[in-house]
């Protein structure tokens, strides 16, 4: 589907673009485009996209496919599928006119009119913006010369917010925008797919990867840590010395937006306590503590052991779960270190729990 930035978002949403019937007459899909690559050892999964840029001039603009590879890498980068590594190359080549494309690559046409251009991708497939499954990937394509009647790939040169959203649907996703209003699809989210303003989201990579069909999940286990302290914390109440929690879980799926897979809670298990005494409780320590994550930004329970009850919201991010920026608190009061700064934990992979 058509291509939205922060200066698309202000124009009117009235065309249908980027659309092909699945039968649709002259429109010849390229799914060889786009190449999948697991490495189950290494932790990896790589996507490889071949794309061929021209430009109605003809004029050089070698240049101008680096910044908008460079772009795309950019905002693509950094992300995972659970503990594997997502990664993204894109093989480029500029040519001088569509008909030097290859049969196993994108075309995109570089557009440098001075007046607005709106982006799109030609893609064909499922309007099922939310599903992980294969049979929702979109493929793209390109239309005969002779049933083209205008209908190209075209990426504006001058919206590069634009360029890793197009991107994505020449990966396979749909818009999470509603193209007459403008308006966030249900179940949706603010990502990538909706305005090139935000960010690549978890949920992107997971419906990404599981649409390929090339990852077996049953070989992406991984063991996951969260920990904090021993640290000494202030509250407006009292003062707590050795606070600390070391949990894991051995495995945990990830997050979609697929209502028919929605991920189990994730179930963290260890032990926790501090040294001091809070609120004229003597603690201790090795107390067990067991907690669970169910959804992102929803208050979650961390029981020390009696007297010490933590509360935080866990977010996904592209690398891992965590504490957003309000940290945590302390039976429902703001907790800072004795430094000044908010209460968090560190989530890093792995557990030797879990080995064996």
């Amino acid at each position: 589907m058509s291509g939205r930035s922060a200066l698309g978002a202000l124009l009117s949403l009235v065309l249908v673009l980027g659309a092909a019937s699945p039968a649709a007459a002259g429109f010849d899909t390229v799914p060889d485009a786009v190449r999948w690559d697991v490495d189950y050892e290494a932790k990896t999964i790589t996507v490889t996209v071949r794309l061929a840029f021209y430009m109605p001039t003809g004029a050089p603009f070698v240049d101008l496919v680096n910044q908008v590879t460079g772009e795309i890498l950019r905002q693509w980068s950094g992300h995972r599928f659970k503990c594997f590594d997502f990664k993204v190359q894109i093989e480029a080549r500029a040519v001088q006119s569509i008909d030097q494309v290859g049969e196993d690559e994108v075309d995109v046409r570089l557009d440098a009119s001075k007046t607005y251009v709106r982006s799109a991708v030609w893609t064909t497939g499922s309007q099922e913006h939310t599903s992980d499954s294969p049979d929702d990937r979109r493929v793209p394509g390109r239309w005969d010369p002779e049933d083209a009647n205008g209908r190209i790939t075209n990426w504006w040169v001058y919206d590069q917010g634009a360029w890793a959203h197009e991107f994505g649907h020449v990966l396979g996703l749909q818009d999470n925008y509603v193209e007459e209003t403008g308006g966030l699809k249900p179940g949706a989210l603010y990502d990538t797919m909706y305005d090139a303003v935000f960010p690549v989201s978890p949920e992107m990579i997971t419906r990404l990867v599981r649409r390929s069909g090339e990852v077996d999940e049953s070989k992406v286990k991984c063991p996951m840590t969260v920990t904090a302290g021993p640290v000494d914390v202030i509250t407006p109440l009292a003062s707590i010395e050795g606070l600390y929690f070391h949990t894991y879980t051995c495995d945990y799926e990830p997050p979609t937006s697929d209502p028919a897979r929605m991920p189990k809670p994730i179930t963290f298990v260890g032990e926790g306590g501090y040294s001091g005494s809070y609120l004229g409780v003597r603690g201790t320590t090795g107390h067990d503590v067991k907690w669970t994550f169910r959804e992102r930004l929803a208050p979650t329970q961390i029981v020390i052991n009696r007297g010490a009850k933590l509360t935080a919201e866990f977010d996904w991010t592209p690398r891992f779960l965590l504490i957003t920026r309000k940290g945590m608190l302390i039976n429902g009061v703001d907790a800072r270190t004795i430094f000044g700064v908010p209460l968090y934990a560190v989530t890093f992979d792995g557990a030797q729990e879990c080995r064996g």
